[in-house]
């Protein structure tokens, strides 16, 4: 009986530990990916602790600065590496914009960590690995593992 459990619990760290081996081999991938997206498009990003890359192309007015619960109003474009886009902002017909109100916490992770750097009027680049989009999960149009680019403008901050 002792045996049985042991092997259970043994089989159990076992899957686990494979869980995360996976995770922890996706980031390698992503972080290579971005890696290589930011010296072929020569951008000078950093990294945030959890794994984001950003460059703030423009701080804004350092007065408001929104944090999860805030509504933002935006403008941003959403591609792939390959620049596949899957959202932005831009009228279809290409002659300008219709920005959008939303609640910043209803966003990815990434973005939301991002978008909390800048303040309004400001504008940054963003290169989300795929544990902070949408990870494992297909999306519309983003297939599975995606890492995400983001460049956005915050118009206001409520």
């Amino acid at each position: 009986m002792k045996y049985l459990l042991v092997l259970g619990l043994a089989s159990l760290m076992l899957e686990g530990s494979c869980k995360k081996a996976a995770l922890q081999s996706q980031a390698v991938i992503d972080e290579a990916r971005i890696k290589t997206y930011l010296t072929t498009n020569k951008i000078q990003a950093l990294r945030d602790s959890s794994g984001l890359y950003f460059e703030i192309l423009s701080p804004g007015n350092g007065v408001n600065y929104p944090g999860a619960s805030s509504m933002i109003t935006i403008n941003y474009m959403g591609t792939l590496l390959n620049g596949t886009i899957f959202s932005s902002t831009t009228n279809s017909n290409g002659t300008g914009t219709t920005p959008i109100t939303l609640q910043l916490g209803t966003t990815v992770t990434g973005f939301q960590i991002g978008v909390e750097k800048i303040s309004k009027g400001g504008s940054i680049l963003l290169l989300i690995p795929s544990a902070l989009g949408y990870g494992k999960v297909q999306q519309g149009q983003i297939p599975p593992n995606s890492v995400l680019i983001y460049q956005v403008e915050l118009l206001q901050v409520y």
